[in-house]
Order: structure tokens, then sequence, then C-alpha cells
């Protein structure tokens, strides 16, 4: 039984890197978008990256705090 709890944890771990990057592409994506559709480029990418930035944090946090439980 302690493998499989030795699994869930690592794999609960690598998620959370998972999600990290996925926000920030996300952000990246809607920002790079955004500035095609309005010929604001960089200044949306920049602004949605950062975005991004922050909710991947926000979602690292979270998780790990749920997982040290």
């Amino acid at each position: 039984m302690g493998k499989l709890k030795d699994y869930i944890e690592r794999t609960s771990y690598m998620m959370v890197g998972v999600q990290f990057a996925l926000a920030i592409f996300i952000g990246f994506a809607i920002g790079y978008w955004l500035d095609k559709q309005f010929k604001t480029f960089p200044w949306l990418t920049i602004f949605w990256f950062f975005i991004g930035l922050a909710a991947g944090f926000k979602n690292v946090y979270r998780e790990l705090k749920k997982i040290s439980k």
C-alpha cells in the first residue's frame, strides 16, 4: 500500500507543475490572440502573461496546501 501512496503523491506534485505551465501558456495565448485582433502587440500579451502567471502561482499554492494535508 505504501508504493501506491507514494505514486499518488508524486503524481500530485507533477500535476502542480503541469497546471502552473498550462496557466501561463493559456494566459500568453489569450494575450497573443487579443493582440492580433486589436493590433496592440505586445501589450495584451504581456498583460495576460502576468495574469496567467498569477493564476499559476495561485494554483500551485492551493494544490500544495491540499497535498500537505
